[in-house]
This record gives structure tokens, C-alpha cells and sequence, in this order.
């Protein structure tokens, strides 16, 4: 059996059935097997994969300001900091400082009031991982479209929606870090999971851009690891 380590508060852990764990043990295969043919392709270089072009982004949580000076006010508006240290039952609060979160447009023609993409740094509000947020403002209310349990590590301009996300996921199977690294895509008012481009085990024996022949299966099982494990909400 294989087990998945859920990042979440509410769930700790859940076991997979053997034939996910039989699928995941081929995707393994696939990728060690392959590593002296043409059939294995070079692993992702920061802002490549698969051909498509992206814009690498790494966030290191070291900026001083702002780029707006209205930032705090939307970390507040969404309720995910405050100015104050404690609660009322003495509990120490999030700040709202650039030490723990950074903003992206969510489209070049859209104020950041309006609509935003919000990076939060691991171990901010209980959360041991990074988390992506996405919010637009609907009737003067600023709403989440897309949250993920996950890292924003590029963009690519898309003509005629938003900018196109690569996310970087994290996985535990058997005990070992695996990083999924899944393109999302704007439509009807939200970011949607497309497909897994590369899976990195960097202490096992694959790490690689996903072959084209089963990119579709295996984002398929991907998807459901991400949406069984709560990292998409």
C-alpha cells in the first residue's frame, strides 16, 4: 500500500488502493527505464518545460515594501493577517508583513484591488507549505476563485485570458519527497489543472519531463492525487 501525507489540518494521512500504487509504480518504471534512451527527455530547467515557455518565478520572501500601497489593506479585506499580535484568547496572529506574502496581477489590465494572484510562505497561519491564491472581486466582494496547496514557479502570457500558472506540487510516497510540476489555465472565472509536465523524485531513480504517449493517464492520476489530498480547493 502507499501512503500519501496530507499537508492539511484536517487530515493527516490516507492510504491509496494497490492499483494507484500500481499506476504510480509504473509511472516510476517508465521513468528509470528510460533513462539511457531517447524515450527520456531532459528534466525541467527552471523555466522550461516541455517546450512551452514560461517566465521562472522563485520567491524568497526578502522583499521590503509593497509594490502597492494597498496590499495590507487586501490582506486584511480576505482576513488572512492582522495588525494586532494576539486575539482575544491570546492566540498570536498572522502579520501582514512581506516576510510571509507576495502578490502577482491576475491580468496585466486589471487593478490589483480588483483581482490578484497571493503567494503565502510555508508555516504561515498553520500551514506547513506554501499556498497559492487566487482572488477577483465580484459585487465590491473580493472572492477566492483558486486556492492550492502548492508553489507558483511560472507564468507564460496567454493572448487572450490570464497568464497561464506552473505550480509545483509536493507528494510523500514511501517516504520520499516527489514534485509534481502541473500546468493550470484560466477559464470561465478560474485557474484549471491542464496537465502534469514533470515528476521529480530527487532521491529515487526518475526525474523528467512526462512522455507525450502518456501525459493524458498520467495527469489524470496526478489530478486525483492532488484533489484526494485536499492541495487543490
Amino acid at each position: 500500500m502507499r501512503f500519501i501525507m496530507r499537508w492539511t489540518n484536517q487530515i493527516k494521512y490516507s492510504m491509496r488502493t494497490n492499483w494507484g500504487y500500481i499506476i504510480l509504480f509504473s509511472f516510476a518504471v517508465i521513468f528509470s527505464s528510460c533513462k539511457d534512451d531517447s524515450d527520456f527527455e531532459t528534466p525541467i530547467v527552471e523555466n522550461k518545460t516541455s517546450g512551452d515557455e514560461f517566465d521562472g518565478i522563485e520567491v524568497l520572501f526578502n522583499e521590503k515594501e509593497f509594490p502597492n500601497a494597498k496590499c495590507v489593506d487586501l490582506l486584511k479585506e480576505i482576513n488572512i493577517c492582522s495588525d494586532a499580535q494576539v486575539d482575544a484568547d491570546g492566540q498570536l496572529m498572522t502579520p501582514c508583513s512581506t516576510e510571509l506574502f507576495k502578490f502577482f496581477q491576475l491580468r496585466d489590465d486589471l487593478p490589483l484591488e480588483d483581482g490578484f494572484i497571493l503567494l503565502v510562505k510555508a508555516n504561515t497561519g498553520g500551514i506547513p507549505l506554501r499556498r497559492v491564491l487566487v482572488f477577483e472581486r465580484e459585487a465590491g466582494t473580493l472572492v477566492k476563485v483558486n486556492g492550492f496547496i502548492g508553489n507558483l514557479i511560472g507564468k507564460k502570457k496567454s493572448k487572450d485570458s490570464n497568464d497561464d500558472l506552473l505550480l509545483r506540487f509536493i507528494d510523500k510516497i514511501e517516504g520520499s519527497d516527489v514534485y509534481y510540476h502541473c500546468i493550470f489555465k484560466w477559464e470561465n472565472g478560474q485557474y484549471v489543472f491542464k496537465t502534469v509536465e514533470v515528476i521529480q523524485e530527487p532521491a529515487g531513480n526518475f526525474s523528467g519531463i512526462v512522455k507525450a504517449s502518456v501525459k493524458d493517464s498520467v495527469s489524470q492520476e496526478i489530478f486525483k492525487i492532488l484533489m484526494d489530498n485536499q492541495m487543490i480547493f
